[in-house]
């Protein structure tokens, strides 16, 4: 199940119904899309937007915390609505991206704070690998 977040003019957000658009159509797949697939899909609705709207209003959802971006190795960026603590799996060979749920993703940003001197703002975890429909046609 997809949680859906309602944008509105709470806490200086300022909500258009491009940005609200961008974010049903993350929230409205199980997959992990790229800013093309959300234009395209966009495009597909009737919707009359830009892809600099889309990447601009990508990366305020992203500021916002509203949709997470998972930047793959030798991939285009890719989003996520489904914002809980979660890992993910990507396959190396067709890019394929899916959810790992159930990993330990608990860091103790306090102690890595101390002992790096940095401020922890953020963490994911990608682990790569071929997916079994790749495997089959090696």
């Amino acid at each position: 199940m997809i949680s859906v977040f309602r944008l509105d003019d709470h806490n200086n957000t300022r909500t258009t119904r491009q940005k609200r658009t961008i974010l049903e159509i993350i929230q409205g797949t199980d997959t992990h899309p790229t800013a093309d697939w959300i234009y395209d899909e966009a495009v597909r609705r009737d919707i009359k937007i830009s892809k600099s709207t889309i990447y601009r209003n990508l990366s305020i959802l992203v500021q916002e915390g509203k949709i997470l971006r998972l930047d793959v190795i030798n991939a285009a960026s890719h989003y996520d609505g489904n914002i809980e603590k979660h890992a993910h799996l990507a396959c190396t060979r067709c890019g394929k991206l899916v959810d790992l749920m159930g990993v330990n993703m608990d860091i103790d940003e306090s102690r890595l704070s101390k002992g790096t001197g940095y401020i922890i703002s953020s963490a994911s975890l990608i682990i790569y690998g071929i997916c079994p429909d790749c495997q089959r046609s090696m």
